[in-house]
């Protein structure tokens, strides 16, 4: 029934019932753009520029679905939290893996369960400022100072492949850490979430993830208190290939805490302001494409 179901739901984007051994959609070049957004510590506008890989490949006859996204970037530009904007240097390096095991290779859809891997570390810092004078400076945490952040994710939904398209609709369970910065402590995160990827090839790639979660307790015996940070995160990507290899990539985050701090007679409930984020690239290739 619900492979019925869900075969007509797809019908649109895979009409024909063909399967496909072997798909690529891949860029990997020089990138530069621009990334404008609001945090709880204040407005930001960087300039970016370096290296991006990302992609999803089939592999072994279509039993194996492969996606992944590397970036090194230099980055600078302004973090508007006081009237006296702050100038803000560094880079950003990420990367992402996950691989896939598709249950049904011979069908168009299948069963599809995945375990990913993801690193993000950023460095961004107040020109002849170190980090042991952040403290004396405004509070710049999350988007300045050193973030470092870590994932493990199961993943596990239906995967569509054809020729020139492929389609993945999963949930997941993954557990995240964040390293502690000067005001934000160390948090470790159990997240579930719904992640949607389609890709056409060589020429288009959006990917849609959502996810709620919660920190572990964490215990101030100093003050006889504890406190519980939950998160919600929504993270949108495209990318447009063009003919000549080069591609447009755009990037879309929401995201927002709250905390729960219980003392030994009462509880109170913080929200921080959210975080949105756009970013736009263009990526030229390095080295000889295949034509779509």
């Amino acid at each position: 029934m619900f492979r019925r179901l869900f075969a007509i739901f797809l019908v649109t984007l895979v009409p024909s019932a063909a399967s496909a051994a072997a798909f690529e959609n891949v860029s990997h070049g020089a990138i530069a753009g621009v990334e404008i957004g609001t945090t709880p510590v204040g407005d930001l506008l960087f300039g970016v520029i370096g290296g991006q890989a990302s992609g999803v490949l089939m592999t072994h006859g279509g039993k194996w679905m492969h996606q992944w996204q590397g970036l090194v970037v230099g980055k600078g530009g302004k973090l508007a939290a006081a009237e006296t904007y702050t100038t803000l240097l560094g880079g950003r390096a990420k990367i992402m893996a996950e691989s896939g095991w598709r249950f049904q290779p011979d069908d168009p859809w299948s069963i599809y369960l995945g375990l990913r891997l993801g690193g993000d570390l950023q460095v961004m810092m107040p020109p002849g400022v170190g980090f042991s004078e952040l403290n004396t400076l405004n509070n710049i945490d999350g988007v300045g100072n050193l973030n470092a952040s870590g994932l493990l994710r199961l993943a596990v939904g239906s995967s569509f492949l054809q020729e020139d398209r492929a389609v993945l609709i999963s949930v997941f369970l993954q557990g995240a850490a964040r390293a502690g910065e000067t005001y934000l402590p160390k948090r470790a995160f159990l997240d579930l979430g719904f992640s949607a990827r389609i890709d056409f090839a060589k020429t288009f790639a959006l990917t849609v993830d959502t996810l709620w979660g919660t920190s572990g307790e964490r215990i101030d015996a100093a003050h006889a208190t504890t406190d519980v940070t939950t998160h919600s995160l929504v993270d949108v990507d495209a990318r447009k290939v063009f003919s000549n290899g080069m591609w447009l990539g755009g990037a879309l985050v929401y995201g927002a805490e709250a905390d729960v701090l219980q003392f030994q007679t009462a509880s109170y409930k913080t929200r921080s302001a959210p975080t949105f984020s756009v970013t736009l690239l263009y990526g030229f290739p390095l080295g000889k494409q295949e034509a779509p």
